[in-house]
Parts: C-alpha cells; sequence; structure tokens
C-alpha cells in the first residue's frame, strides 16, 4: 500500500471519478485505475463501485469505512514530511551561489536576486560570487560553491541538454528557459518596438571588446559561437563594434551614448538596467536553458532551495 494509491482513492472519493481525479492530479486516467486496483488488492476489499454510462463512481459500504482511516494515514504522512523538511531546513545556515561572470547578470540584477533569496531565506546566510563556466564547474567540485547557477545555450527546435549531463559528479536540474533578447540604449530607435526579427539585427552594431567573427573559435565563449551561427542560419554576418570597455562596461557606454545593441537571455528581474530596454528576438533560432549544479554527495535541501527559488524567475 503506497501513499500515492492513498492520495488517489481520497481525490476519486471527492470527485466520484476516475477522468475528473485524472485532471486535477493530474496524471493518465490509467494510472488512477491502476492506483486504485493496487490499494484494493492490498486491502483485499473494493472500495469503489464503478457505475455504466459514465456517470462515475461511488464509495462501497467498505469503501466508506475505509476511507476516513486513509484520509488520517495521508495526514500523518504529510505532517510528517513537513516536520521532516523543517528539520533540514534548519540545518541549512549559509549558501554559496556560483553565478555567471561578466555581464550576465547586471549589479541591480544580482542585487534584487541576493535581496528576493535573503527575503525568503532570513536564517540561511547566501553569498553569490562570478566565475566563468570551466571555473565554476571545478569550484563546484572542489568545494568552493555549494551551487552554481549555470547557462547552456540550445536551438529552439531541440530537446534541452546540458554537457554537464555526462558528469556523474554532479547534480543537475533545469529552473528554465529564456528567449534571447535584444538590448538597446531606451534612445535607441528601436527602443519603442515590443519585438524585433532577426532581419533587424542585419543593420545594428553590436558592442564586443573583441572582434568575435574573426577570432579563432578556441578563444569564444559558447553564447558567441551560437549567436554567430545564429546570425549564419538567417543569411548574415553581424555588425560588431570593437571597444576597449570590459563586458561590464558596455551598459554604461549604451546609455551614454545611446548607441550599440548587445544580447541579453535572462528574465528582467536578473538584468535590469537603468536605461537600457530589452526586445525579444521572435524569431531568434536560439534560446538560453539555465540549470541549477549541485555536487553530489552534498546536502540535497540546498539543491532544492535553490531550484524552488530560482524557478520563480521563469514562471513568472
Amino acid at each position: 500500500m503506497d501513499i500515492e494509491s492513498i492520495r488517489t482513492a481520497i481525490i476519486v472519493a471527492k470527485l466520484r471519478s476516475f477522468s475528473l481525479a485524472a485532471t486535477e492530479i493530474p496524471c493518465a486516467q490509467s494510472t488512477v485505475s491502476r492506483h486504485i486496483r493496487n490499494l484494493e488488492n492490498d486491502l483485499n476489499i473494493k472500495i469503489f463501485t464503478r457505475h455504466t454510462n459514465n456517470s462515475g463512481v461511488s464509495l462501497t459500504v467498505e469503501g466508506q469505512r475505509v476511507l476516513p482511516v486513509l484520509e488520517n494515514i495521508l495526514s500523518e504522512y504529510e505532517s510528517l514530511r513537513r516536520d521532516v523538511a523543517e528539520q533540514n531546513n534548519a540545518c541549512v545556515t549559509k549558501i554559496s551561489l556560483g553565478i555567471p561572470g561578466g555581464s550576465v547578470l547586471t549589479p541591480i540584477g544580482a542585487y534584487n536576486l541576493q535581496t528576493d533569496f535573503c527575503m525568503e531565506h532570513p536564517d540561511i546566510e547566501f553569498s553569490m560570487h562570478e566565475s566563468y563556466d570551466t571555473h565554476m564547474v571545478e569550484s563546484l567540485e572542489i568545494g568552493r560553491f555549494d551551487a552554481a547557477f549555470l547557462v547552456q545555450y540550445n536551438w529552439n527546435n531541440m530537446e534541452p541538454f546540458c554537457y554537464l549531463e555526462c558528469n556523474h559528479n554532479l547534480n543537475l536540474e533545469r529552473v528554465g528557459s529564456h528567449q534571447m533578447m535584444l538590448g538597446v540604449s531606451v534612445m535607441h530607435p528601436l527602443a519603442s518596438r515590443e519585438s524585433v526579427v532577426m532581419e533587424d539585427l542585419k543593420v545594428l552594431n553590436f558592442h564586443y571588446p573583441n572582434d568575435i567573427r574573426t577570432m579563432p573559435a578556441s578563444s569564444l565563449v559558447p553564447n558567441q559561437i551560437m549567436f554567430l551561427e545564429a546570425c549564419r542560419r538567417c543569411g548574415f554576418t553581424p555588425n560588431i563594434v570593437t571597444t576597449k570597455n570590459k563586458n561590464r562596461a558596455l551598459r554604461p557606454l549604451m546609455t551614454q551614448q545611446g548607441r550599440g545593441v548587445m544580447l541579453c537571455y535572462l528574465p528582467a528581474q536578473l538584468s535590469e538596467y537603468k536605461g537600457i530596454k530589452y526586445i525579444p528576438i521572435a524569431d531568434c533560432p536560439m534560446h538560453a536553458e539555465w540549470y541549477i549544479l549541485t555536487k553530489k554527495g552534498s546536502n540535497p535541501v540546498i539543491h532544492k532551495i535553490l531550484v524552488n527559488f530560482f524557478r520563480k524567475y521563469f514562471n513568472n
């Protein structure tokens, strides 16, 4: 007798229908039938009477007798789960998180992230440390970070995949995806648009510290490679304007000069910057997938806390 079968029986009894129960759970109706069948076999009783002509089900006499017992078992189980979760959460007093380096998170975005986490988990000391992908994974494996917030780029017609799925030392969980956005100054002519298409990008100047079009592939980071390939697939090579400014200084440069554009692949709360507007690229063939990584054998509660926390950014 398993807890899911008990939970299913209680929902069926409330709704008096297998199909409605399947919708509420949600699951396939065959799964509901299997759970009820397993429970009836375990208890050696018939809990429900199935009516013909799709008129639903009703509790048998034995079902009426056993239902309060099942409800009590489920209630005790849920109470136990809450107690265990509270004890586990109490064991987590500090979390250090590796985040993407460079200009991925804006200062305001990092502030929003820190503030939101501390408001949601006031008893946990939370710190963030910038790092690049390869260093981040290495730091995670040797224990410098408790977890990492990592991006992987993918084509729109492909199933989500992260190369770190092959690393058996890590727990990897996808927390969300985000379409590619075009960051422009609010003074830029495109700032009045609600969306753009790849065709619009042909005449724009993208700010980079180096000309990524002429650099060897081994010197490029994944988002640069994917961006060049996305443009190639759409039949053009992007215009690159090199600047002596490092990535972190590109947004101030754009707001001061009112020209130049950049790519963004984060929710608004994490990429917010005064004077910059982010516009969806409607037909961009690539997008960003975001993951939480933790080391296997580490506290699973940390992993769960961070996964639940970050998913809200991508679900809003």
